[in-house]
């Protein structure tokens, strides 16, 4: 739809004749107003909340050949044996401490220890 010369003069001049809008100021609520005990909330919440749990067994440290020799099936020897403190991580973040354990020639990790959450100035978890 295409408008005469006239037709956009006249658009544009009703324009000018409408009412200022009105711009009202917000105010919303201090979020630091709400404390902590104020907002209660149920881990529930977060049981079904996947995180990715990762145990540090080793380095090594190897050439690039040998890295692109890898295949399915090949055997990187590291220097943790059984009964050697391995760090729990959550999504990268330290949680917990425990030891290499072998059960029926499998390895698992006991833990000793859970990490307290570290919280930061600007209220962030690390």
């Amino acid at each position: 739809m295409s408008m005469k010369e006239q037709e956009i003069r006249e658009f544009l001049s009703r324009l000018d004749d409408a009412p200022p809008a009105q711009v009202k100021k917000v105010r919303f609520p201090d979020l630091s107003e709400l404390g902590s005990s104020q907002m209660k909330i149920s881990l529930r919440y977060l049981e079904d909340v996947r995180v990715t749990l990762c145990a540090e067994l080793g380095e090594k440290q190897v050439r690039v050949r040998d890295f692109l020799a890898l295949d399915q099936g090949s055997i990187l020897q590291l220097e943790t044996v059984a009964g050697d403190t391995v760090f729990l991580q959550v999504n990268g973040l330290p949680v917990a401490r425990g030891e290499v354990i072998v059960i029926n020639d499998v390895f698992a990790v006991r833990l000793h220890a859970i990490e307290q959450p570290r919280v930061f100035g600007d209220g962030e978890v690390r």
